[in-house]
């Protein structure tokens, strides 16, 4: 089963976000657990500096990272597909059912529309290891970051012997 987190990676009317801070995005948390192995991005400028993507976990207003990938610089003006983390590993951003997906970036971040949206939460600073803290909510905003992976399990296999 393939998982999926955050909303799609379209080109939408703002520019950004203001850099500098950690957003969360309540829109599609994720459907499942396991790693997610692919994340699209559309920011109209390049993404430079550091870039943390992260899954969170959500408790009203409060957001503990579970986890995050630092990226390399992400080309800007269309959507971007990130299969490697800024070591050109493998991608492997773990996620459990219901995590929200976030992103930081000390330069640029993904298209923003103001209506449309669930809302993001956002505190300045790189919260990924910062463990829970209080965001501030923009209701109504969605961004153009999301992620999709291989859900972990699958069920076991009943063998019948005679």
């Amino acid at each position: 089963m393939t998982i999926d987190i955050g909303a799609a990676a379209t080109n939408r009317a703002m520019a950004n976000y203001a850099n500098g801070y950690t957003v969360f995005s309540l829109d599609n948390p994720s459907n499942g657990a396991g790693d997610l192995s692919s994340i699209e991005i559309h920011a109209q400028a390049n993404l430079t500096g550091m870039i943390k993507v992260m899954t969170g976990i959500r408790d009203g207003a409060k957001f503990t990272p579970r986890d995050s990938v630092t990226l390399a610089a992400v080309t800007g003006g269309s959507k971007q597909t990130i299969t490697e983390d800024v070591n050109s590993d493998p991608i492997a951003l773990a996620a459990e059912s219901g995590d929200c997906i976030g992103i930081y970036s000390s330069g640029a971040t993904p298209k923003l529309d103001t209506t449309g949206g669930a809302g993001l939460y956002a505190k300045s600073g790189d919260q990924s290891g910062a463990g829970e803290q209080t965001y501030s909510l923009s209701a109504s905003m969605v961004m153009s970051l999301c992620a999709t992976g291989a859900a972990s399990g699958g069920g076991s296999q009943l063998v019948v012997s005679s």
